[in-house]
């Protein structure tokens, strides 16, 4: 079952390839997605899409660089249900959900960590699926991003990355 996103991801990935990575020089690495509901699920597709190598055509031809996101910030929403599983896809990701949470239940979680290899869960106390509204909910986003994104404090300016 396809939850709709089948145009929109080939869209953002053909965005994602063409702007920020051809054109702007971003590796996919350096690359983080955040988003609320649909948007974390399609934040979702991206990063599976940007993680396999396509051998097809068009956009699908695509032989730029290929690979974990930075990582996936999904608030009220997993990964959609469809039925590719070529492997793991190794961004790492934070589903962000309310106590009580219907969309992200059990077997959602599941459901996301067949697709994702590093898969984290913060649920709030509260009830619902809705943008974090204290510190304590936002703690855990917060602490994501400060280990995902790469910080460059204490670099010597003109140093040069090895990998």
């Amino acid at each position: 079952m396809d939850a709709g996103f089948t145009k929109s991801t080939e869209v953002l990935s053909g965005m994602a390839r063409r702007t920020l990575i051809d054109q702007c020089g971003y590796r996919p690495r350096e690359i983080m997605v955040f988003g609320f509901g649909q948007g974390g699920m399609a934040g979702l597709a991206l990063a599976r899409e940007l993680g396999i190598e396509s051998k097809g055509s068009g956009d699908e031809a695509w032989n730029g660089e290929v690979g974990p996101l930075s990582g996936v910030v999904s608030i009220g929403a997993p990964y959609s249900v469809d039925g590719s599983r070529v492997g793991k896809n190794r961004s790492p990701v934070l589903l962000v959900a309310g106590r009580d949470s219907v969309a992200v239940s059990d077997d959602a979680v599941r459901r996301t960590k067949l697709v994702f290899e590093f898969v984290e869960v913060s649920r709030y106390a509260r009830r619902g699926d809705s943008m974090p509204s204290s510190r304590e909910e936002m703690l855990p986003i917060m602490q994501f991003f400060a280990r995902t994104l790469r910080s460059r404090q204490g670099v010597p300016e003109g140093s040069v990355e090895l990998s």
